[in-house]
């Protein structure tokens, strides 16, 4: 995942994704896709046709000027933006279809809290429609982008796994070995995310499918909701690395059980 940033525009970027549309992204591979088709008999995929549409800015969701007036913002990661499956079986779309109301997904594939916290200061900073609800999917707390100038002005930023080498070194050896520097931006990014939509006046929901976490800092304010789909077989999306629509719609049910929205 790379992500830019331009003061022109009002939020991070996907410059690989703007306006794209197309049958397969990221991890959900044409290559993939045939070789599974050959080796597996029966396979629920094998005549799935699943669109992958993308906004301006890069986000697999609506342009933002074309949301109601009233609506969902949602955040997280891979599983949140839907890869290997049809985005109408994602759990934003069935909550939000649930309770009758419209929704933008900011979820990009590889990103980490930090990435939630930026968009959410970009989207205060650059004035954009506020939302009734905000819900959070919490990424794993160990992912980190760096961040690198670029020639155009723009600030690229990429996430652990593609970063040069002083970096990754780093990140290996240091960031997710000794975790206080991780415990510490988990803190910021966290606190940082839900007090702006506070001030805002915004009610935020934040879940995440990891139980740890929070750990050591059970200090915080903003509610974490820890959502475990059990019964579910992992990696039921057409890409064999995601969650398929089955872990969607029970965590769909859970958050709406929660009954804050």
């Amino acid at each position: 995942m790379s992500l830019h940033f331009n003061k022109e525009l009002p939020l991070l970027f996907d410059r690989t994704r703007i306006n794209y549309s197309g049958d397969f992204y990221s991890t959900d591979t044409e290559q993939l896709f045939k070789k599974n088709v050959k080796v597996k008999k029966d396979w629920r995929w094998k005549d799935a046709h699943i669109p992958y549409k993308f906004n301006s800015l890069g986000y697999r969701t609506k342009e933002i000027n074309e949301a109601d007036k009233e609506f969902v913002l949602g955040f997280g990661c891979s599983f949140t933006e839907g890869v290997g499956i049809d985005s109408k079986d994602t759990w934003l779309h069935t909550v939000c279809s649930k309770i009758g109301i419209d929704y933008i997904n900011l979820a990009k594939a590889s990103t980490g809290m930090d990435i939630q916290y930026y968009n959410t200061l970009l989207w205060n900073n650059s004035n954009l429609p506020r939302p009734k609800y905000v819900i959070c999917q919490w990424p794993q707390k160990f992912r980190k982008s760096f961040g690198f100038n670029e020639d155009d002005g723009s600030i690229l930023f990429n996430d652990m796994s593609e970063t040069p080498t002083h970096d990754g070194k780093w990140y290996g050896k240091r960031y997710i070995m000794d975790t206080g520097e991780m415990t510490m931006n988990t803190i910021a990014w966290y606190e940082g995310f839900n007090n702006t939509w506070k001030s805002l006046g915004v009610p935020v929901l934040n879940f995440s499918w990891e139980y740890d976490l929070l750990d050591d800092t059970d200090f915080l304010k903003h509610e974490l909701h820890v959502i475990d789909p059990e019964g579910v077989g992992s990696m039921q999306a057409r890409d064999c690395q995601h969650d398929g629509p089955e872990f969607h719609e029970i965590t769909a049910k859970k958050l709406l059980a929660l009954n804050v929205l």
